[in-house]
């Protein structure tokens, strides 16, 4: 076995970080799970290769350039104080969509909510009240920023960057650069 590069790594542990759902298409294995087994990816090896913590139990890696695995639409769901993670974004949605039907007052709006951020694309969601950043419109859970414009408005950590670099005079490529830094993108 040709081992990948160490760029090839680090792609696989970009694409792949610890807590990425997969579904499991093919694995040449006796031991393997069957396909279709859902797990929990907990790292990525010097080789490549998926740490893996299946749903059924098993323990067994997916190696790299042998095997294959689906990537999950996850999201990750906050109601009532209870975090859950669901597998694919159209279970979530189906079920959100049906409790919006199925309820009215406060508890409707709350699964709206939560149905409008599944729509967006959101891949974090929560039935909390975030405060939302009056530059970009966007909600954040981190500390705020200080802008710089006033020194009164508080504005999301992003658009705090992204002031604090337009002040040094940092062009749009350094920018972008810093922010997918931030982001691990």
């Amino acid at each position: 076995m040709r081992f990948p590069s160490r760029e090839t790594v680090e792609g696989v542990r970009r694409q792949y970080p610890a807590g990425t759902r997969v579904e499991l298409v093919s694995m040449d294995d006796p031991q393997a799970p069957p396909a279709g087994t859902r797990g929990t990816v907990t790292g990525v090896d010097d080789t490549g290769s998926l740490l893996m913590a299946w749903d059924n139990g098993s323990g067994l890696n997916v190696v790299y350039g042998e095997d294959s695995v689906r990537k999950l639409d996850s999201v990750k769901i906050t109601c009532y104080g209870e975090t859950k993670v669901w597998d694919t974004r159209k279970d979530a949605a189906d079920f959100f969509f049906q409790g919006m039907c199925e309820t009215e007052g406060s508890e409707c709006e709350r699964y709206t909510k939560i149905y409008a951020g599944l729509v967006k694309g959101l891949t974090e969601i929560t039935d909390e009240e975030l405060p939302v950043c009056p530059k970009c419109g966007k909600p954040y859970k981190e500390r705020p920023a200080l802008s710089r414009k006033d020194n009164k408005t508080y504005i999301c950590p992003d658009c705090g960057t992204l002031e604090a670099l337009e002040a040094v005079g940092a062009s749009e490529e350094e920018k972008k650069a810093v922010m997918d830094a931030i982001h691990d993108v």
